[in-house]
């Protein structure tokens, strides 16, 4: 792999070689082809194990991305290579199903919730790193609603950030995540409950502006309907916190994008 420099820039192909933009390292990069033929790893019995392996990275994908689209209402606090993260515990969670068959292994996030809670969703700043004040996420009995407690919070200490910020607010994102299971119809990793992303729920507070003053915060985001009582959904509950910083201050809304976000908890 190699970077392009100089006044041409571009992507495409020339040749053996291929050229991309990499948004996250902001430069052209430049690669050759290559890769084995596409019939024979479909096709060629000594391929077996990489149509496995495919299958069940397919899979992971998936699952990763169905995830990423239930937190749509806090990505815009995402940054870098986070989703390798979100990859890492799909496939964890894969490696532990000793149920089925190699390349029809389950991603069942539902046997194994908090393992969520590690992912590193903005990798330039990490939101243990940012947000050091304790918080506390709860789960309503009628399972149903999903609160964030911050007492006596004082954000003047509690939000460390690099640059001078003049307000900032808190998310939540709440969502029902479906464990990816075989499906014979379609032969491949599939979600037991399709289509939960749309039902996923995102508040903010308000902006507050920087103080030390402490003060007790509680945010609460519900469903429209309780959470149904089966084995394979997970409650995901994604804790933002966006930062307005100058000169956007005027519109508080200005730096959307300034801050970070984590999965706080998971309920089963």
């Amino acid at each position: 792999m190699a970077t392009l420099k100089g006044p041409v820039q571009f992507t495409g192909s020339i040749g053996n070689l291929r050229v991309y933009y990499n948004k996250a390292l902001q430069r052209y990069i430049v690669a050759t082809k290559g890769g084995a033929n596409k019939n024979l790893i479909l096709k060629s019995p000594r391929m077996e194990r990489v149509r496995e392996n495919m299958s069940e990275f397919k899979g992971c994908a998936k699952w990763g991305q169905q995830l990423r689209w239930s937190l749509n209402g806090l990505n815009h606090l995402c940054s870098g290579y986070y989703f390798g993260n979100i990859m890492k515990v799909a496939r964890g969670l894969q490696l532990q199903d000793d149920v089925h068959d190699r390349g029809k292994r389950s991603v069942l996030l539902s046997r194994a919730p908090q393992q969520l809670t590690t992912v590193v969703l903005n990798t330039r700043h990490p939101f243990d790193e940012v947000l050091t004040h304790p918080y506390l996420i709860n789960f309503s009995d009628n399972r149903r609603t999903v609160t964030l407690h911050l007492e006596g919070f004082r954000s003047f200490f509690g939000i460390v950030w690099p640059d001078k910020f003049s307000s900032y607010r808190l998310g939540l994102t709440i969502a029902q995540v479906a464990d990816f299971v075989w499906d014979e119809t379609p032969k491949e990793l599939w979600a037991a409950w399709p289509g939960l992303e749309r039902w996923s729920v995102t508040v903010f507070t308000e902006w507050k502006s920087r103080s030390a003053d402490p003060e007790d915060l509680v945010l609460s985001a519900s469903f429209k309907e309780p959470m149904p009582l089966q084995p394979e959904l997970t409650v995901v509950a994604a804790v933002g916190v966006e930062l307005c910083v100058p000169p956007g201050e005027a519109g508080y809304g200005g730096s959307a994008g300034c801050g970070t976000v984590k999965i706080g908890a998971c309920f089963t």
